[in-house]
């Protein structure tokens, strides 16, 4: 059987609907005997790329019927037909535009295709159906390629362009959407809750506009939201946002990647789950290399305190000039990494996670604090920097298990394992870490001190009861012969006895030329003082020195810190404070 007259096919070539149905009439005509085309792989060898309308196939083994939406009676219709054959290829032709509302596709393998913007589905003036088109529960394989979608200047009230209700591996490609008064693409279930969509893509697409969220999901497991523009989402609602809609929601294996918002009036992008603890119903989400600008919410949110989320992640992002906070996060196994949050209007990054990687982040110049972790445990923070920021660069309540790894700059604090403190503008951190390991971070030191401690280098605190009814010096403690000591700040914190206000402080090393690397001649602190009677109040926070960095080289024979603390002008029954010094402690590398 000799297969002849073919259609000639060229590289490059825009393929018609006429042409690729003069293929399949060719096929069937040449075939006799009980071989029919429904029988046949496709015949066409490709040597280039064949090009529909900027969609490039290569290589392609089997082909449907093409539907000229304009050679039937409605663009129903024509949809209508390609269900009944089994799945088609709905053409709308460059230059059409349908006025309509309410189109359904209710069978698999339907693919609605436009040759771009001039493609047009616009909303009927008034709608009222809800949606422009619906994809009906458990249809698989519907394709939307290369068509715009006008919503009509915002016609109607909550009318959306697509909505997908538990359907399966749907792709909607290359559309332009304008300007809807609902949802331009609202992924949801079959009508119950776990009921999700599941395997939806939408990849380079366009959102300009109208009165609600450019792209909206409640139900999904499954999404793929890659190469998107969100400009101008409506008033008080975010661009694209994915929110479980109750604790049984599916918010599951959700990606949004390489996708700009611009100017959104509520978040910027968002993925939030269902409750307030985590859930397998809610996890492994993130949200990759996307910008965010002008927001007036926040401009990413993966979870919140109410919204928990579980392992899942916001990487190599950028949140610029959002009048509220750039990147928030609430959650169980949350990774915030390779981010950057500059000039918001509140924290440059914040929430809390149990759980929580904060790595390789920039925060720079927002209005409060740069980086702020509220109550959360086991967190692993390296490589950050927090600087230039309102105020502090960071703050960390009630934090526990911390573990600081290298280079984080502008985090220049370490707590006591007691009650935390404020340092240097720089850090605070609240409650009982006492955990925390801090390495490098910025010091610029690594070559004058070689971090010996157990393998596992960590601040020491040297505390003292100095007294100040004599001026004598006090010996802090012996820096052994051999070793090296940076000394980190100093801190003066109220005991028992403490009653007053006035001291002034002076801290050095005994022998060498080294005299006082900390003098105040003057009182340091002066108030009402902080009455250390009431048990509650012991060891309370009157000072802090700013972060001194001082190295102490024993290496030629041990050395005493020394400290002296002499009353001021208003002290009243001042017996004694404990005067603390923090150290790293190390060896001469060559030690």
């Amino acid at each position: 059987m000799a297969i002849t007259t073919l259609p000639t096919f060229e590289d490059d070539e825009i393929l018609s609907a006429g042409k690729l149905n003069e293929l399949r009439d060719a096929i069937e005509d040449k075939f006799t005997g009980a071989i029919t085309g429904a029988d046949l792989a496709w015949p066409l060898v490709a040597q280039g790329n064949l090009d529909m309308a900027g969609f490039s196939v290569l290589g392609v083994k089997n082909f449907r019927s093409i539907y000229d939406s304009t050679q039937y009676a409605s663009l129903q219709a024509a949809i209508d037909a390609a269900e009944v054959a089994g799945g088609g290829v709905v053409l709308i032709p460059s230059g059409t535009e349908y006025e309509v509302q309410g189109l359904t596709i209710e069978s698999d393998n339907v693919a609605l295709v436009g040759q771009g913007d001039d493609s047009v589905l616009k909303l009927t003036t008034g709608a009222t159906a809800g949606q422009l088109l619906n994809v009906a529960s458990q249809v698989e394989g519907v394709r939307i390629i290369g068509i715009k979608f006008d919503g009509n200047t915002g016609t109607g009230s909550g009318q959306e362009a697509i909505r997908l209700q538990r359907t399966i591996n749907t792709k909607i490609i290359d559309c332009t959407f304008d300007d809807f008064s609902g949802n331009c693409i609202y992924v949801t279930n079959g009508g119950s809750a776990g009921n999700a969509s599941t395997d939806v893509e939408v990849r380079d697409c366009r959102f300009k506009g109208g009165d609600d969220e450019h792209f909206y999901a409640d139900d999904v497991d499954g999404l793929r939201v890659v190469g998107c523009v969100s400009t101008d989402s409506g008033t008080g609602v975010g661009g694209i946002v994915c929110e479980a809609g109750s604790a049984s929601h599916l918010i599951k294996d959700v990606t949004i990647q390489d996708c700009r918002v611009d100017n959104p009036d509520d978040y910027g992008i968002a993925i939030l789950g269902g409750g307030a603890s985590a859930s397998t119903n809610q996890i492994d989400c993130h949200i990759l290399n996307c910008k965010v600008d002008t927001p007036t919410g926040n401009g990413i949110q993966l979870g919140t305190a109410a919204k928990y989320m579980d392992q899942s992640s916001v990487q190599k992002s950028r949140v610029y000039s959002s009048t509220a906070a750039g990147i928030g996060f609430g959650g169980d196994h949350i990774t915030i990494a390779g981010c950057r949050a500059s000039s918001n209007g509140a924290e440059g990054i914040v929430g809390v996670a149990d759980g929580l990687v904060l790595a390789d982040n920039i925060a720079n110049d927002n209005t409060t604090i740069g980086i702020s972790i509220g109550a959360s445990n086991d967190v692993a923070i390296s490589g950050n920097v927090a600087q230039d920021n309102t105020g502090s660069g960071w703050s960390i309540a009630s934090a526990t298990s911390i573990r600081y790894g290298t280079d984080n700059i502008g985090l220049q604090g370490v707590t006591d394992g007691e009650n935390g403190l404020t340092l240097n503008g720089q850090i605070t951190i609240d409650g009982n870490d006492d955990d925390s390991i801090i390495v490098g971070n910025g010091l610029g030191l690594e070559n004058a001190i070689k971090l010996k401690q157990g393998g596992c280098p960590y601040p020491v605190v040297l505390r003292k009861s100095v007294s100040q009814a004599s001026a004598g010096a006090n010996t802090i403690e012996t820096v052994p012969s051999g070793e090296i000591w940076l000394v980190r700040r100093c801190v003066l914190r109220s005991t028992e006895d403490w009653d007053g206000s006035g001291f002034a402080l002076d801290v050095g090393i005994s022998g060498g030329d080294e005299d006082g690397f900390y003098d105040a001649s003057t009182a340091l602190f002066n108030g009402t003082g902080v009455e250390a009677a009431d048990p509650a109040d012991q060891g309370a926070l009157l000072f802090s020195t700013d972060a001194l960095n001082h190295v102490i080289d024993a290496t030629s024979g041990a050395v005493d810190i020394i400290g002296t603390v002499t009353s001021g002008t208003g002290s009243v029954g001042v017996t004694s404070v404990y005067l603390e010094v923090f150290v790293l402690k190390g060896k001469n590398q060559t030690a």
